[in-house]
């Protein structure tokens, strides 16, 4: 979670640098001239301030045909204000991400002593040690039948499908934890056995990955688009909390679309 943070501080400062450049760039050529604006008969009224022979500042009137030249004063002054912010928060975030040192909080756990570990349930742990902790997790999966075909990834976990084996080759290649077919308990529908419950370990979060691969199949696909629609109901949202990736007979997944679709949601 710390490194997700820091990284949204990061991104936010290259962002706002992004736009200071961008402006910087733009008012480079502009105007020097000063605006001034008045109303008259509830019409505004637009002016260059500038200095006479004797010295003394004086408006000059912009017509209608000259707007443009107002219009360009105006936006260098809107910017010039713009810039004088993204400065402020540039500086905000230097200071918020030298001052920021969660891992002090998890280092207090980790000096402990190991038997006094024991006893210990820390608030916060270390990235390594929440991702095994994570991976220690027992649970039964679903049984498969005797005329099952016998397809094992390079983990040695025994999947239904060679396109499963495929996701889960590049998963463990990505250094991506996982859990294949862990059962989940779906309101609507009862328990379930998502293909892949994938650990974000950057953000701490759990996504699941629902392969659907025979939508050739009539009644296959019926239950697959209900399933989906189940998914949405009880909060997993395409894209954040589940993904999905589907096959027929007409087309079958590349291992080019999975590596987009890991690195596009896990960062890797």
């Amino acid at each position: 979670m710390e490194n997700n943070i820091r990284d949204i501080l990061m991104e936010k400062q290259e962002e706002l640098w992004e736009i200071k450049r961008k402006i910087q760039e733009q008012i480079r050529h502009s105007s020097t001239e000063r605006l001034h604006i008045s109303q008259s008969n509830g019409k505004p009224q637009y002016y260059l301030r500038r200095k006479n022979a004797m010295g003394k500042e004086e408006n000059c009137y912009i017509r209608n045909s000259q707007l443009s030249l107002a219009k360009e004063i105006a936006q260098r002054d809107y910017e010039m204000k713009i810039l004088e912010e993204i400065d402020k928060e540039i500086s905000c975030l230097e200071q918020a991400l030298q001052n920021y040192h969660p891992e002090t909080l998890e280092k207090i756990y980790t000096d402990e002593y190991e038997k006094r570990k024991r006893l210990i349930q820390p608030h916060f742990i270390t990235e390594e040690e929440f991702v095994n902790e994570w991976c220690s997790y027992s649970f039964e999966g679903k049984a498969f039948s005797a005329e099952s075909q016998e397809i094992y990834t390079e983990k040695g976990e025994r999947v239904r499908s060679k396109s499963e084996k495929i996701i889960a080759d590049m998963l463990y290649h990505s250094e991506i934890p996982y859990r294949y077919e862990c059962p989940l308990y779906l309101k609507g529908l009862g328990k379930v056995y998502p293909d892949f419950t994938c650990l974000h370990v950057k953000k701490r979060k759990v996504i699941l990955w629902e392969h659907m691969g025979m939508l050739s199949d009539p009644v296959y696909c019926k239950a697959a688009l209900k399933k989906k629609e189940i998914y949405t109901k009880n909060g997993f949202r395409m894209g954040r909390e589940i993904i999905y990736t589907h096959e027929c007979s007409d087309y079958s997944l590349s291992t080019k679309l999975i590596d987009q679709i890991i690195q596009d949601t896990f960062g890797t």
